[in-house]
């Protein structure tokens, strides 16, 4: 499995919020405004009435705190004109956070016409005080290109100075630049320092990210057994793709007892999540029997669902039963659909039996040309040595002899031509 990429915008907190400063770092009047929102929030008239009194009166902090609670409708209804109105008046004070939750209001569109130009210069304004969530969010919009033109050196320059603030979504999406070599020369040493540094702060994906560089021996030594114990922790908290590796490992015992039955169980937690990888591997547990009772029927449900996602070997696996009627009624187009589109992948082995089907009519009209094309597709996918390629070459010598000069030409320019522009796809 990949690591985790740079957050997309979507990720952007919705929640406004006024900003966890440190108790110790707060004036006696902050903390007062703090006590009164604790209040206020679950219905106390008068603590939110001091808030609004505090605002009135020029209070930049109760001026935020005002709007995250219009914004958010805690302890009043939600009204997002009225939480505009205070955070610019915070904002223009040059409270940092107010500048953040001003910017997330331009860039939602919320009380205010969406406005990403608008939106950036109050992101700018909490970033270049040191915000940390808005050079993040800067770094993000950079990586994406949205609303700035795409930079991997401004994307690597904010997320460094969150990451130097210990904000761990950034030390994580630093260390995965360092990893992939995006914007940076490729470091896994580094990669490693900054997924460790947020993995101490419990971020679920570098703790997923450095499971993932453990099993890999990535920067140091392989160990399953540490491996393990981060996907362990980071599959408990509901990480999917943490599940699926940690049922990898105990299928077949990498750094844990073997065991099935787990395997399977942490399969299906990620394949109920809509992890394709997973949904493909809890088929292949049904269908095999692997720490659950054999059940074809089951295993075709999750086939389809990882097919269509895309995943080649559920797309080929569905194709098989719909060809032999196995748990489902037989249905050759159905199959010769999905191996098509396993084939259109490069899988060698739905390469090979659509050809067949193409040389038998099975499923599909008759054609020599178009058998041969994807059986010499096919064979030249496959290792020589494989059952794959000495299949096609046995059908492939069947269909010269009925294929006249002319049609050979074209079903090997054909095939040409499909290599030109596919790639064939790797057995996982």
């Amino acid at each position: 499995m990949k690591v985790a990429r740079l957050c997309c915008l979507t990720s952007l907190i919705l929640l406004l919020g006024a900003g966890a400063v440190q108790a110790e770092t707060m004036s006696a009047g902050m903390l007062q405004v703090k006590n009164w929102q604790s209040r206020a929030v679950r219905g106390d008239a008068k603590s939110f009435a001091a808030i609004v009194a505090a605002a009135k009166r020029g209070d930049s902090y109760a001026q935020c705190v005002l709007g995250v609670m219009y914004g958010n409708g805690q302890g009043v209804g939600r009204n997002y004109k009225q939480a505009e109105k205070w955070f610019l008046l915070s904002a223009e004070q040059g409270y940092s956070e107010a500048q953040f939750n001003l910017g997330l209001m331009y860039d939602r569109g919320l009380g205010v016409q969406e406005d990403l130009i608008e939106a950036l210069r109050w992101y700018r304004k909490a970033a270049t005080q040191g915000l940390p969530k808005a050079q993040y969010t800067l770094a993000q919009m950079h990586d994406a290109g949205v609303g700035v033109p795409q930079s991997d050196i401004e994307a690597l320059r904010w997320l460094r100075q969150a990451a130097e603030q210990d904000y761990p979504e950034s030390q994580n999406d630093l260390g995965v630049m360092y990893e992939t070599g995006q914007g940076v020369p490729v470091d896994p040493v580094e990669a490693l320092k900054w997924y460790r540094l947020a993995a101490e702060q419990g971020y679920v994906e570098a703790q997923y990210n450095l499971g993932v560089m453990y099993s890999k021996g990535t920067a140091m030594p392989r160990n399953d057994a540490i491996a393990a114990k981060w996907f362990q922790r980071t599959a408990e908290r509901g990480l999917a793709e943490a599940q699926y590796n940690l049922g990898n490992f105990y299928l077949v015992g990498r750094g844990v007892p073997k065991n099935e039955n787990l395997a399977t169980r942490w399969y299906k937690k990620a394949a109920e999540q809509g992890l394709s990888d997973a949904q493909y591997a809890l088929g292949v547990s049904y269908d095999k029997g692997l720490g659950v009772a054999k059940n074809s029927t089951i295993a075709v449900g999750w086939f389809l669902k990882a097919a269509e996602q895309g995943v080649i070997e559920a797309q080929y696996n569905l194709a098989v039963h719909y060809a032999k009627g196995e748990a489902v009624r037989q249905n050759l187009p159905a199959a010769v659909n999905w191996y098509r589109k396993a084939a259109d992948q490069g899988y060698a082995l739905a390469q090979s039996n659509l050809g067949v089907m193409y040389a038998n009519g099975q499923g599909v009209r008759q054609d020599d040309a178009e058998a041969y094309k994807w059986l010499l597709i096919s064979k030249n996918n496959s290792a020589p040595e494989s059952k794959v390629y000495a299949k096609a070459v046995s059908v492939m010598a069947v269909l010269e002899k009925l294929m006249s000069p002319d049609q050979l030409v074209r079903a090997r320019l054909a095939a040409e031509s499909w290599h030109a522009v596919s790639q064939p796809a790797a057995a996982r």
